[in-house]
């Protein structure tokens, strides 16, 4: 094969492929030749496939092997009357040569976008490869097909009134309708969706809707014609295409990007028309809607990219979005890429990093280190970890960009960014990495109003006053706060905050706000029964008002300027009335009479709720939050809150609004805290971090860091050598009240 390909590409060299015209079932023949990016051509974007049951081409009079996926996609596109002239990364680069391959690697940025188009190739009806017997046979069947090319305008409703008819909805009945049919019929559902029409989404919905059937068209050809469509949808989304890391720089920059699936041809804005939630999506079963959840959120995530370019800013405007705010955490687009699409797959953990480096505009003129796929892994992600230290201007890593695999050879302190696949019910938590912006546990903060890190001119005393924010400069330092080790570890300033002397794990998967609520409970049992009130930092604010900002990170509430439609927003001042109410709400529903009997006693129920003395009706004791209660049920077993005797005041009379506000709470309790762990420490702070941690792991507060961290010492080392474990929200000190420059010394993360 070294003889095709000749000398190594040099400069703004790369090779084009002149696929030659051909029927169906003729043998794929091509001429490859060097050229520019200034000449005309066409990018393919698919995914390489299993190596195995490979096929083979013609090139150049040579035999060259191609995988199955790759023959797949070249007839797919391969005109009958006239030639193509394609790049295509595995034929056009030289695969052996690792030279020449970090060459052109880095040239693709350019290659995909100075392309005339990008054809992407999402697959067929082959998707799961067959033996060779099986496929030679299903694939001559599939090029019998007559193609259909969607133009996303008029030209298509010949199509999509057949759709619309509904006749076709018999043949599902019958079983009788063709795969290729319900794959068209699937994208005249997204073009008619697309369109936005009110009389054809009501067609749509006397089609597909059980409750919507016309007299024509029966409950039983409706439910037949749903799950038909709805099961080609889920292999259309399931595609590979979707999923790897490559097809996203891909797609990302190309100037007009074609999808062709099986015998269908599309323009990606047909799918990015359709990619929102329609009215009659509604009256369908859950799996149905789950299924176009899917569709809409892949789509989404590649048309927002498309639209506004690399990173997608956020506008002030939806500031209080918390998952936005998470991936897009700097002004360093390369972090907010690898946060968001950590999870497409890659065969070499290296193209984890090398697929977003050309589409992060901050990184494609670095020169800071070049793509060599001669490069250690791990040193690679360690040198991509320095460099975000250094752009950002801050200690950003997470315990969601840190979790890796038991064996991971990487430096603790170190994100693996090469994990495939989603993360279990464990990992699903944003943890501090959504509200950590509005926190400055250290010497600098998130600025809402300029969108950007700042650092505090004075270090040595409290970050946040009564008045506000102190004086401040308007970037972060840029002189150098760690150092990286040869040995890869990191030295930098820390403060040894605590000592985490308690944990309780959270639960984590179905009831999880029931099982969260008894945990809550457990925890409360234990911190009230060890330590005493003048042992902790909280003096007599209710422990519930702590455990409730613990549980959301942080998160406060606010309502509109009409008093209705609450939003949890982390920017908005303290409010812990309303906070307790929500503890009320949100947690304390799920309690029963049995755990209370059996874990709280009354000298501890004054604590949780903060009632301390005697008012009005004898009897009867009363917190700041002007609720009352009776102590008289205590001796006869707790109950659930209404047996609690509190009087209804008017904190407890929840409107609409408050309703709403709760349920808002819950989300972000669920968000927060499954799969965490609660925390308090050995003078009495509590909080919440990663489920790792353990008794005797240590809290610090590192320089340049936004929210303390979870780290535990090593046992054979002398030094100051520890583990980073994750970020960890402690109630009390996120607003840099425990930070004193004086008090830092060094320590190394290993």
């Amino acid at each position: 094969m070294a003889s095709l390909y000749g000398d190594v590409l040099v400069g703004n060299e790369i090779r084009l492929l002149e696929v030659l015209p051909g029927s169906w079932t003729e043998v794929l023949t091509g001429r490859l030749y060097k050229a520019d990016t200034s000449q005309r051509y066409t990018a393919l974007s698919y995914c390489w496939g299993c190596p195995r049951n490979g096929r083979k081409m013609e090139i150049n009079e040579q035999v060259a092997p191609i995988t199955l996926n790759l023959e797949r996609a070249l007839r797919t596109i391969r005109p009958q009357t006239e030639s193509i002239v394609l790049w295509v990364d595995a034929i056009c680069i030289h695969q052996d040569n690792l030279a020449e391959k970090g060459h052109q690697v880095n040239l693709m940025y350019e290659i995909y976008k100075n392309a005339d188009r990008v054809y992407a190739y999402l697959g067929d009806s082959l998707d799961i490869e067959p033996t060779d017997a099986q496929y030679d046979k299903s694939f001559d069947c599939l090029g019998q097909i007559p193609r259909v090319e969607f133009r996303n305008d008029e030209t298509d409703q010949p199509f999509t009134d057949r759709f619309l008819s509904g006749s076709w909805t018999h043949e599902c009945l019958s079983g009788t309708c063709s795969n290729s049919d319900l794959l068209t019929n699937l994208f005249c559902l997204l073009r008619v969706c697309g369109s936005k029409r009110e009389v054809e989404q009501s067609q749509i919905k006397s089609l597909l809707t059980p409750s919507g059937h016309s007299a024509q068209i029966d409950e039983f050809h409706s439910v037949a014609a749903t799950r038909a469509l709805f099961k080609n949808l889920r292999a259309f989304t399931n595609s590979s295409w979707w999923h790897r890391i490559w097809t996203l720089q891909e797609a990302l920059v190309a100037t007009q990007l074609t999808v062709f699936y099986g015998h269908l041809s599309a323009p990606f804005e047909l799918l990015h028309d359709a990619a929102y939630i329609p009215e009659f999506l509604l009256t369908l079963q859950n799996e149905y809607q789950q299924g176009w959840n899917v569709f809409v959120m892949l789509v989404n995530a590649l048309a927002v990219h498309r639209m506004m370019g690399i990173p997608a800013l956020i506008p002030k405007s939806s500031a209080r979005n918390l998952e936005l705010l998470r991936t897009n955490s700097t002004n360093v687009p390369l972090l907010s890429l690898l946060r968001e699409f950590r999870y497409r797959g890659s065969t070499d953990p290296r193209d984890k990093i090398f697929a977003l480096l050309n589409i992060a505009p901050d990184f494609r003129n670095s020169v800071s280190f070049t793509l060599d796929y001669g490069m250690n892994v791990s040193h690679l992600f360690q040198q991509v970890a320095i460099y975000l230290f250094e752009g950002t201007g801050y200690f950003w890593p997470t315990y969601r960009d840190l979790f890796r695999n038991a064996n991971s050879p990487l430096p603790s302190w170190v994100p693996d960014w090469s994990r495939d696949g989603e993360m279990d019910d464990q990992q699903k938590f944003s943890g501090a990495s959504g509200a950590v912006l509005f926190h400055c546990a250290s010497n600098i903060y998130y600025d809402a109003e300029q969108d950007k890190i700042c650092l505090m001119e004075n270090s040595d005393t409290p970050l946040v006053n009564g008045e506000g924010f102190q004086q401040h400069s308007s970037r972060p330092s840029s002189e150098q706060w760690f150092s990286w080790l040869p040995n890869g570890a990191l030295k930098m300033p820390a403060l040894r905050f605590d000592r985490v002397a308690y944990i309780q794990p959270l639960t984590s998967g179905e009831y999880m706000l029931s099982k969260i609520g008894r945990d809550v409970l457990s925890f409360a049992f234990h911190f009230l029964s060890h330590k005493p009130r003048d042992e902790v930092p909280y003096g007599l604010l209710p422990l519930a008002v702590v455990l409730m900002r613990v549980l959301c990170g942080g998160t406060k509430c606010k309502y509109d300027e009409a008093g209705v439609n609450p939003e949890v927003s982390i920017l908005e001042s303290k409010d812990d009335i309303k906070l307790f109410q929500m503890f009320v709400m949100t947690l304390g529903k799920h309690w029963v009479d049995a755990w209370l009997e059996r874990i709280l006693n009354e000298s501890w129920i004054l604590r949780l709720f903060g009632f301390w003395n005697y008012v009005g009706q004898p009897g009867l004791l009363t917190n700041t939050y002007g609720c009352k209660l009776d102590p008289k049920p205590f001796s006869r077993g707790i109950g659930n809150f209404k047996a609690f005797g509190m009087v209804s005041e008017s904190v407890f009379q929840a409107s609409s609004p408050d309703i709403a506000l709760a349920r808002q709470f819950s989300y972000a309790i669920e968000g927060m805290a499954q799969g965490r762990t609660l925390l308090y420490t050995e003078k009495g702070w509590i909080g919440i971090g990663p489920p790792i941690t353990l008794v005797g792991d240590d809290v610090v507060l590192f320089q340049q860091a936004l929210c303390p961290y979870v780290v535990r010492r090593t046992q054979d080392t002398t030094d100051e050598a520890y583990k980073l474990l994750g970020d960890c929200y402690v109630d009390g000190i996120m607003d840099g009240e425990a930070y004193n420059k004086s008090r830092l010394r060094e320590i190394r993360l290993i």
